[in-house]
């Protein structure tokens, strides 16, 4: 096989994975989601990259992965679809690789709203970002309030088209790539985007289910439902102490890694 491109979040980079090695200075958390790149040196990134599951499904097919923190140290922890969808354009882009270099590009799906709604005020092109809370966002919000108000929106509208639009950009940018020779699957974190993902035969037939103990869930929210001390690093009684972090298991990236290699097969 020849390589396989991953896109996602800090699910797919590996938040975490560096508390199961035996490394010192392993970073210490003051909550579920944090992340401090300044405490995370080379050896954590290289240990949690080779327990990840873009690795162990690049492992299992004989081949390599790229996943965006190959762009630069410490980048593509986090982020969204625009962040994916920006990375996957600039590999190409920059001839650092070609499509012909990759059989698969693998999806994974993060937070929904982390991704630019898009929208139209006096004549001009306008976005907001409706999980931010940065200043950037706080004057992006007063052009997107004059907006709802004016268009007597109601928020159920927005958060429909929203949907639509990740899910229609989804759709083109896997038609894309795959008029280029290469094949696409799709993960999910959440299910937002799940009912327009089943109800078109071409992103239904790309969607990867996750495999567990003989039972088919959608997403990688659910794994971590089914088995909440086995799934989430936080909970995972591998450890004699508490960490905080809510990121997915070694144990969880090994199911999400089997789902993908057993849908590949």
């Amino acid at each position: 096989m020849k390589g396989i491109l991953f896109g996602g979040c800090s699910f797919t980079w590996g938040q975490g994975l560096y508390y199961y090695s035996n490394l010192n200075r392993v970073p210490i958390l003051e909550n579920d989601y944090s992340y401090y790149p300044e405490l995370i040196k080379e050896s954590h990134l290289r240990f949690k990259d080779t327990i990840r599951y873009p690795r162990l499904v690049a492992n299992h097919f004989n081949t390599f992965e790229v996943c965006r923190d190959n762009d630069g140290p410490l980048l593509g922890n986090g982020g969204s679809e625009d962040d994916t969808f920006d990375f996957l354009d600039s590999i190409f882009e920059s001839k650092r690789f070609f499509y012909d270099d990759f059989d698969y590009i693998i999806i994974q799906l993060s937070h929904v709203y982390r991704n630019k709604f898009n929208y139209v005020y006096n004549g001009e092109d306008q976005y907001v970002i409706m999980n931010s809370y940065d200043k950037k966002f706080q004057k992006q919000t007063l052009t997107f309030n004059d907006y709802f108000i004016e268009n007597h929106i109601d928020f159920d509208s927005i958060k429909k088209e929203h949907l639509f639009q990740q899910y229609t950009r989804l759709r083109n940018k896997m038609l894309y790539y795959e008029e280029r020779g290469v094949k696409t699957k799709i993960i999910s974190w959440q299910d937002d985007l799940l009912d327009l993902i089943f109800s078109d035969e071409f992103t239904n037939d790309r969607f990867i289910k996750m495999n567990y103990n003989n039972m088919m869930v959608n997403t990688i929210e659910d794994l971590m439902r089914l088995d909440n001390n086995k799934m989430r690093i936080e909970c995972d009684t591998y450890f004699n102490k508490k960490i905080l972090d809510n990121h997915p298991s070694k144990y969880c990236h090994k199911i999400i890694a089997d789902s993908i290699i057993k849908n590949i097969q």
